[in-house]
């Protein structure tokens, strides 16, 4: 965007000049060396009230986009932040779900071996009952036979048990890895979405910083116009 063309009306730019000739060596912001040999005092007067005009320019547009720097960067910062927290409350919400899984498996698991223990507990005390009812001949004759059986139901109750116990570590295993490759997956996006905000936030600055070169080669060629213009 051009300059705006500078006030160049006399009795503005003398009353400019003697509110501020006191004020030597008064920095305007510009590098260029533009003699005011050879002018008049009119125009003397006016290149002094169309350099400060100028810098006054270069300077509010200088704050603007400061501004808009600072405004884009924290927006940028905001949204990271909405990242980090989102990642936490999705990792919190998953673990809050694992644990409840493991422990609707250890519970399910847990029902299940109590199930089996008391109908081997009934069958046995069941097989009991009946070698105590028996009478003593039929009793001697089928004691061995009624403790082969008993000794049967409790060796399939304790590998029915120990593959309750199996299936219980499988079933918690595959939780454990489902709820942990969501956490990564979470993580990962988390960090693509960062690595996108990194690679903004360097667009912001480069930006800024080829919009500030370009304000100030901006500056002095409106610098320059000013003072042709002036020096005639």
């Amino acid at each position: 965007m051009a300059y705006a063309d500078p006030n160049y009306d006399p009795a503005a730019a003398h009353k400019y000049y003697e509110e501020h000739k006191k004020l030597k060596g008064r920095k305007t912001g510009t590098k260029a060396q533009r003699s005011t040999k050879g002018m008049n005092q009119s125009q003397r007067e006016q290149w002094a009230f169309a350099r400060a005009q100028l810098y006054d320019q270069k300077k509010q547009r200088t704050e603007e986009l400061k501004a808009g720097k600072k405004g884009a960067l924290s927006s940028l910062s905001e949204a990271g932040r909405g990242i980090t927290a989102e990642k936490k409350e999705i990792t919190q919400s998953l673990s809050e779900r694992q644990k409840e899984q493991l422990a609707a498996i250890a519970e399910a698991k847990k029902q299940q071996k109590e199930r089996l223990q008391k109908q081997a507990t009934q069958k046995i005390e069941d097989l009991r009952a009946q070698l105590a009812n028996m009478p003593p001949e039929q009793r001697k004759r089928m004691s061995e036979k009624i403790k082969k059986s008993i000794s049967k139901i409790s060796e399939r109750l304790k590998e029915s048990k120990e593959r309750i116990s199996a299936d219980t570590k499988a079933e918690k295993e595959a939780v454990r890895n489902d709820i942990s490759g969501q956490k990564k997956s979470a993580a990962e996006n988390a960090a693509a979405a960062k690595g996108a905000l990194k690679e903004q936030r360097a667009g912001v600055r480069e930006a800024y910083k080829a919009a500030s070169e370009s304000n100030k080669e901006d500056y002095e060629q409106a610098l320059d116009a000013a003072y042709k213009r002036i020096r005639g």
